[in-house]
């Protein structure tokens, strides 16, 4: 019985070992937040999180608290990098993930910051019994 777990522990840890590192972005410092509420034109009491990437720390993720009386209003989010004597600068504003390599922000720090996925490439096809090109991204043939 000993032994079964022993194996088990190890088969574990080699796993854990195996394993490539997740992508985490890290919440801004409070001078770091700041600085990109004020490139944002909000106050930092208007933001409901701001993160900084862990591959690439010039790259940030800007959310503004929705509906929070005297900020604005909106639900979407900011990718801000930051340029050494210019400070941060906004780069893509939108609610929604865009296609990575959009708006140059790299793909590993889109993935980190979680505003890009990877774009799809589709093919036009015309199938026999139809008039219309459709896109399809995995076609059969």
């Amino acid at each position: 019985m000993r032994a079964s777990i022993c194996c088990a522990m190890l088969a574990a840890a080699v796993c854990l070992a195996l394993a490539p590192p997740g992508l985490a972005a890290r919440p801004a410092s409070p001078d770091e937040l700041t600085q990109m509420a004020a490139a944002a034109e909000f106050e930092a009491a208007c933001i409901a999180s701001a993160t900084v990437s862990t591959v690439n720390g010039g790259w940030g993720r800007l959310d503004p608290q929705p509906n929070l009386p005297d900020c604005p209003e909106g639900n979407g989010f900011f990718v801000m990098q930051f340029r050494p004597g210019g400070g941060w600068d906004i780069v893509w504003q939108g609610s929604d993930v865009f296609p990575c390599p959009a708006a140059d922000v790299p793909d590993d720090v889109g993935a980190d910051l979680n505003v890009c996925r990877k774009g799809k490439t589709l093919l036009l096809c015309l199938p026999k019994s139809e008039d219309l090109r459709s896109g399809r991204s995995k076609p059969s043939s």
